[in-house]
């Protein structure tokens, strides 16, 4: 992220993950030095996290976007999906995000173990993708497809989150 807010991306995309963040995708972009991401040149990005098979970024106004692939709903739109460009995760409209995570856990499209986490300005923890092992801090192994609220920080306030490839650290 540029000090002017422009998220650039560069490196390589095989196997049509879509972790770069551009719609025209072939098998294997190849993105030698960073360029900005077309579809986010009209909003200020203020952070980003970089997963195995998705990515995701907070604007200045607290809007969260993703991107990538997750057969486990990683992305937070509702689906399993492939999402080529960033897309706002709606369910998180009107929550002033202030950081996300991302996991590394990918280990082949047939085994997607990747989670997200978001923090709110109030300090709320969201997390959503791959339940497996109670990663995601709601009591059970379901996948979520969808950001949803974790309801042991009800009375603490979070600032920071990391998502582990088995699990998910909160300070």
């Amino acid at each position: 992220v540029t000090a002017t807010g422009e998220l650039m991306s560069c490196g390589v995309d095989t196997h049509y993950r879509t972790v770069l963040g551009f719609s025209t995708n072939p098998p294997n972009l190849r993105l030698p030095y960073p360029v900005a991401i077309p579809s986010l040149r009209q909003l200020r990005v203020r952070t980003v996290a970089a997963g195995a098979v998705h990515s995701m970024c907070v604007t200045e106004d607290g809007a969260v976007f993703s991107w990538g692939c997750s057969k486990v709903g990683a992305l937070g739109h509702g689906a399993v999906e492939r999402q080529v460009e960033p897309r706002l995760i709606e369910a998180l409209r009107g929550v002033v995000v202030t950081t996300v995570a991302t996991s590394p856990s990918h280990f082949g499209w047939g085994f997607d173990l990747s989670h997200s986490l978001a923090v709110s300005d109030g300090g709320t923890v969201y997390s959503w993708g791959a339940g497996k092992d109670s990663r995601l801090g709601h009591g059970s192994s379901e996948h979520q497809l969808v950001p949803k609220r974790i309801a042991a920080f009800q009375r603490v306030r979070i600032i920071s989150v990391s998502a582990g490839a088995a699990r998910a650290h909160s300070t």
